[in-house]
């Protein structure tokens, strides 16, 4: 009789521990498809606001550049307002248009409400007494966050590599 309580006892951790393990490898699966749900939509919406800010002409410049007033945070509006200032008198003083197109992205999720997202962008850059482009080739990198249905722009650090490549 002891040695079959022994065994109940057992199957009985046994069984525990393995149904332990299958809720906890559910909650990982869980997990893993709300960080691949929210990276899929953050990487969205940072890839249609990349295009817009790389995407400009003197002519309209104060327009296009209205994007930040639905894609970004309070935070990073102020923070781009303060610096288009000197951007936009000098894309109007040399007449400059640019179209911006995101070649690649990659999106690496913190949490369900903070993503990274990596993006690789071809930006054809033309401007008075130029013939033909310019092509830029920044590498943005934009911090998103989630503010209810939507991902906003929440900080983005830029790397120009112009003169890396020019056509004409």
């Amino acid at each position: 009789v002891g040695g079959l309580a022994v065994a109940l006892v057992v199957a009985l951790v046994a069984v525990v521990l393995l149904w332990r393990d299958r809720d906890d490898a559910g909650e990982r699966a869980d997990r893993a498809e709300t960080l691949l749900d929210a990276s899929l939509e953050a990487e969205e919406a940072a890839r249609a606001a990349v295009t817009r800010m790389t995407t400009y002409d003197f002519r309209t410049v104060e327009d296009d550049f209205s994007w930040i007033d639905d894609a970004g945070t309070d935070k990073f509006q102020q923070n781009f307002t303060d610096a288009a200032e000197p951007v936009v008198a000098y894309i109007k003083r040399v007449k400059a248009s640019a179209e911006g197109t995101v070649v690649d992205s990659a999106a690496t999720a913190a949490d369900a409400d903070h993503v990274k997202v990596l993006l690789y962008v071809d930006q054809q850059i033309r401007s008075r007494g130029t013939q033909g482009y310019d092509l830029d080739q920044p590498r943005i990198t934009m911090q998103m966050v989630r503010s209810g249905d939507e991902w906003l722009v929440d900080e983005v650090d830029v790397v120009n590599m112009l003169g890396t490549g020019a056509a004409r």
